[in-house]
């Protein structure tokens, strides 16, 4: 039942991959603002959000396989979907909608503002896929760029109302998330070079743009260069942020080291292990949470939460170490 549930929402796709961030983003957002509140409105708030984009992600997954039903079906694709009727389907994102808006709409202090932007925000989810709302997905770079801008950055929006922060933090971290965005779709067009120029499939790689690897590291340096200044800022208040930066460069070399090494793959354009993937999913989340718990101890249940969301991701991570570990021990 629960796996079934897993895999109608596609929960692989979005829960430790994209929410960890935005959730240590949210945390970030609330240390460096001028908002005083209890612990536990803290952990409403927070869980508010959570359910929030958790939902919206669902939604926008779920309705991009409804539309895809007679196609999936046609290509031998099984899904749960499958085999349920539409009616319980459409009632179904109808409550993803319900659970994810409901606790946000009671939390946030501009109830209107924040109404009509999650209708523009689940318009936006929708765009992608349903035929009649432009569907995105079939209008090459333009609908990749559309689906990260919905999937990654509108969904932070609303930590504006939530908080009441800086809005030039706010900004940095939408833009590393559009440039983070970017540069997942340029990877996943490199790694589906061959088979889309097989089958005459235009993208921005497959139609002759060879330069991608240098977008591929100019998004890599904008997000580095925002990221380093979001560790000096938080240097400042906690002077262990930077032994932890320095612990992360090592572990990402060590990711690079055995994926260019003996895996002979050009890390920066493969899914094996995304640069900085283990910062936005692992650390960074991580880290915040234990920022919060050092300010108040009452809030050790985000860190708990935050560890149980990251653990599949720094699994994943680990087994990279584990490969290094072993070359090392081997060659002695």
């Amino acid at each position: 039942m629960v796996k079934n549930i897993q895999k109608y929402l596609r929960t692989t796709d979005w829960l430790d991959s994209k929410v960890p961030f935005m959730i240590s983003i949210a945390l970030f957002l609330y240390v460096f603002s001028d908002t005083d509140i209890q612990w536990c409105e803290l952990y409403v708030k927070i869980g508010a959000y959570f359910l929030y984009t958790s939902m919206f992600l669902a939604f926008s997954y779920v309705i991009n396989d409804f539309t895809d039903i007679d196609v999936d079906i046609k290509a031998g694709k099984h899904k749960v979907m499958h085999r349920m009727s539409k009616l319980s389907i459409i009632v179904s994102m109808v409550a993803m909608i319900l659970v994810g808006t409901g606790p946000m709409f009671y939390v946030v202090e501009n109830k209107l503002i924040f109404a009509f932007y999650t209708f523009f925000l689940y318009l936006t989810g929708a765009a992608y896929s349903v035929h009649w709302l432009f569907r995105f997905k079939e209008r090459g770079l333009i609908g990749l760029i559309e689906c990260s801008i919905a999937q990654k950055c509108l969904p932070l929006v609303p930590l504006m109302n939530l908080f009441q922060t800086k809005w030039y933090y706010l900004v940095m971290f939408i833009l590393v998330s559009f440039v983070n965005g970017l540069r997942y779709i340029l990877i996943h067009q490199a790694v589906d070079y061959e088979n889309d120029i097989k089958f005459g499939v235009k993208t921005f790689v497959s139609e002759g743009h060879n330069k991608y690897r240098i977008a591929i590291l100019l998004s890599f340096t904008i997000e580095s260069a925002l990221m380093f200044l979001v560790f000096i800022r938080l240097g400042f208040e906690y002077h262990f942020i930077f032994l932890i930066l320095i612990t992360y460069c090592i572990f990402e070399k060590i990711i690079s080291i055995v994926v260019i090494r003996y895996m002979k793959v050009d890390w920066f354009c493969t899914f094996l292990a995304v640069p900085l993937e283990s910062l936005y999913n692992v650390f960074f989340p991580i880290l915040m949470a234990t920022v919060i718990v050092l300010r108040n101890g009452k809030m050790f249940g985000v860190l708990v939460f935050l560890v149980l969301l990251t653990a599949n991701c720094f699994k994943g991570k680990a087994a990279f170490l584990k490969v290094y570990i072993n070359s090392k021990v081997g060659h002695r």
